[in-house]
């Protein structure tokens, strides 16, 4: 079975649920910077690039005006 990890459609960051993996297979929006501080958090997203990509889209999402008030979390 071929799953992508992140996905980048239509505007929004979906990521595969990786803590459910291997009996479920659910993708979840994040919506905002604390949602993907939380994936990161819990292990939603693993591995060492997987982190990187999705911490660069995050950031490129969700920064706002001021990145380092985001990085604050």
């Amino acid at each position: 079975m071929n799953t992508e990890n992140i996905k980048f459609e239509n505007g929004r960051l979906i990521i595969l649920d990786q803590t459910l993996l291997p009996n479920e297979i659910k993708y979840i929006e994040m919506t905002c910077i604390e949602d993907c501080f939380d994936a990161i958090c819990r292990l939603a997203v693993r591995g060492a690039p997987a982190i990187g990509i999705f911490a660069g889209y995050a950031l490129a999402l969700f920064h706002g005006d001021d990145i380092e008030k985001t990085l604050n979390i």
